[in-house]
């Protein structure tokens, strides 16, 4: 049976508008679907004569809409659920140092892979949650990725991680993270030794810390906190960096996370931190088999404004690599 609907064009270059299109992963939107204008029309009458000798009917309302997923037209959107950190007993912030990234995103893949255990097969908790890939086999960026938030910020600026979000890659429906955000909240991490670390709260409402990761509107310009993580050395036959080398590899590791080399205005990197709180990329804990790669802070504009989150390197799955929006014209 067909629907009796009435469409609007709408120009993607239309001044201040945004085009959202259908996509396998994005925010959930009720669209209409088959019978739903005959639905709307019982409603409508249902409401007229919602009043009678026996009392009012308050059932008026259409039901007959399902849920549909759409991103801004161009953008990969790349789902995610968002954590506050507290500690065990969840009466206070819990404060990690801003160098222990890969310690933080091991205390929060483990709690998933033992919380998705009963929901997904071993296969997908193994390679998908935990991300123990065969490189020769898989590919290794279809995985999770686990990112402590530091704090650039306001009063606490410190670079401490007192927040975390969890990550699928781009184009993903979502449901992974939705679970997750649903099994976590409210669970103890442990460390390595099983000693409780911190308890996982949801995201209060206007978080400055948040908005800076993840924006609502696009920004062009994007700055590291944690040092991006090249995947081959940037040095000549002599043993100085070479500008060009450090280029292509930066594009190449753009191009891992998901980001096109068409969508890079300009790239500018450093040892040196570029926001507060933030540290010295050579003080940033790696795992081992990162830890002879070179590791730089980088200051990304793109042409067109990016929503985030924004990370690359092949450290991105433990948080090295992440950046915050900079303001609009700096």
């Amino acid at each position: 049976m067909g629907v009796d609907m009435a469409y609007a064009d709408v120009a993607p270059e239309q001044p201040g508008g945004i085009l959202y299109e259908p996509a396998r992963s994005g925010q959930r939107l009720m669209t209409p679907m088959a019978g739903t204008l005959d639905d709307l029309k019982a409603a409508y009458q249902r409401f007229q004569v919602r009043s009678a000798g026996r009392g009012v009917d308050s059932f008026t309302r259409a039901s007959m809409l399902m849920t549909q997923r759409y991103q801004r037209a161009g953008e990969a959107y790349r789902p995610v659920t968002c954590f506050r950190l507290l500690n065990p007993e969840a009466t206070k912030a819990r404060a990690v140092a801003w160098a222990e990234c890969m310690k933080v995103a091991a205390w929060l893949r483990h709690r998933a892979a033992e919380e998705l255990r009963n929901e997904y097969d071993e296969a997908t908790v193994a390679e998908y949650v935990q991300g123990h890939i065969d490189s020769a086999s898989g590919d290794k960026s279809q995985r999770i990725s686990y990112v402590p938030l530091p704090t650039i910020y306001g009063k606490y600026a410190d670079g401490s991680i007192r927040r975390a979000m969890i990550v699928e890659p781009p184009g993903m429906p979502g449901d992974v993270t939705e679970m997750i955000g649903r099994k976590l909240t409210g669970a103890v991490l442990t460390g390595t030794d099983a000693t409780p670390e911190c308890c996982l709260a949801p995201p209060e409402t206007g978080d400055w810390t948040f908005r800076k990761y993840l924006p609502t509107d696009g920004c062009r310009v994007w700055r590291s906190v944690t040092p991006v993580i090249l995947h081959g050395h940037n040095t000549s036959v002599r043993g100085v960096i070479s500008v060009a080398k450090t280029e292509r590899l930066l594009m190449r590791a753009f191009a891992m996370a998901g980001f096109r080399e068409e969508q890079i205005e300009r790239l500018a990197f450093q040892a040196g931190p570029l926001w507060p709180g933030s540290k010295h990329a050579a003080a940033m804990l790696t795992p081992a088999h990162l830890s002879g790669y070179p590791r730089l802070h980088v200051e990304v504009r793109f042409v067109n404004g990016v929503r985030g989150p924004v990370l690359a390197g092949i450290g991105r799955h433990y948080g090295i690599g992440l950046f915050a929006a900079a303001e609009q014209g700096d």
